[in-house]
């Protein structure tokens, strides 16, 4: 039986002010959090039993995933008192890995890959690692690897700051979903901080029993806001490609008299939303948020329970948990500043924010009172 171990520990500090209130793993696509669709698609694929190992805000991540069983699986936690690194988090969840082969991934990854078809490809190989890789624009942020004919990984270079633009596209980044023999364990020393990327893979690379499975489609790291943004954006877009757009509207919600909707959104149970308003595209609501009447909302994210007053505007913008906007307020921002409010900010009302260019947040629970400019 496979088990898998997500890496959930991670403090988000490039997420915050968000982070601030919430452990990243927790964060809403599509709203579900990142970890419930990271162990779905873990079900899907046959895996028997989570491990979740945990750090930041451990008490929250196990009161919102429980014992799993909500999602047909067993999740068990491993907690680390201090962070210890990709490769000693994994080295601490030994205790719960009792069989041969088991997944590793990075709490933070959103994609469409199919965690079956590469634990298919690293049994076919026999390999000790399996690694599923991917090709971006900028692999800088990331772990790249040159691989030969068949696949095989010859060099594993975590975070290269000299790779050539033209390399980009010819080099796969390891896309955070990984598959390891349970062997790799004995490299691991227990109770020290180590780097997985930079410490474990070049030995296991050196054993010449380690492979990459490329894959296309979609993939995204929320690593920074804009990213988060992305990743809801470009999969409502997915799922509208494939005609199946209109499953992310609950049956549960209400509409009023004369609103539009425009696709592709998602709204989730409980959702209030009154009359004459104009919702999408690309906007994401949250459980058991109201709408008022005559408000425009686009290419945006809410978080569960915001309330949004009469005759306000928002676009680009990413509202946390409880956030409560009052009437006649408008709020926009760009693809490069968007606006950014933190669980339970309150803004007044009749109050201008924007964010052209440069972003706009506030931390959690505070009160906007006065408009706010770009360059103010």
């Amino acid at each position: 039986m496979v088990k898998a171990v997500i890496l959930s520990g991670g403090f988000g500090t490039r997420l915050r002010p968000l982070t601030c209130s919430r452990p990243k793993p927790l964060f809403p696509i599509l709203n579900k959090t990142l970890l419930e669709t990271q162990i779905m698609k873990l079900v899907k694929a046959g895996v028997s039993e989570v491990i979740l190992a945990i750090n930041y805000m451990a008490e929250v991540v196990q009161a919102v995933i429980g014992d799993g069983s909500k999602y047909g699986i067993k999740v068990t936690y491993s907690e680390e008192i201090e962070p210890l690194g990709t490769g000693g988090a994994v080295k601490n969840a030994e205790k719960f890995i009792d069989g041969d082969t088991f997944f590793q991934l990075n709490g933070d990854i959103v994609s469409t890959f199919d965690f079956a078809q590469l634990l298919k490809y690293h049994k076919d190989k026999k390999a000790e690692l399996t690694l599923a890789g991917y090709i971006v624009e900028d692999p800088s942020r990331f772990g790249v690897m040159k691989l030969d004919g068949q696949n095989k990984v010859q060099q594993f270079v975590e975070k290269p700051k000299d790779v050539k633009k033209e390399d980009a596209f010819q080099l796969p980044i390891n896309a955070g979903v990984n598959i390891f023999e349970s062997s790799i364990l004995n490299l691991i020393p227990p109770g020290k901080k180590i780097s997985m990327e930079r410490e474990i893979f070049p030995q296991l690379v050196d054993r010449g029993k380690v492979y990459c499975l490329p894959f296309s489609g979609l993939w995204f790291d929320v690593g920074l806001p804009k990213d988060f943004m992305l990743a809801n954006k470009m999969l409502l877009e997915y799922y509208k490609s494939k005609g199946e757009d209109q499953t992310l509207v609950s049956p549960n919600c209400t509409i009023g008299k004369n609103t539009t909707v425009e696709t592709p959104v998602a709204i989730e149970s409980g959702v209030t939303i009154g009359s004459n308003c104009h919702i999408g595209p690309y906007t994401i609501i949250g459980k058991n948020a109201k709408i008022g009447d005559g408000v425009q909302i686009s290419q945006s994210v809410l978080f569960e329970n915001v309330r949004v007053g009469n005759f306000t505007s928002i676009k680009e913008a990413i509202l946390g948990t409880g956030v409560s906007v009052g009437q006649w307020v408008k709020m926009e921002g760009d693809s490069e500043g968007m606006i950014i409010l933190a669980d339970h900010v309150y803004v007044q009302n009749k109050l201008t924010l924007l964010a052209w260019g440069t972003p706009l947040s506030r931390c959690p629970w505070e009160e906007v009172k006065e408009n706010i400019f770009p360059n103010m």
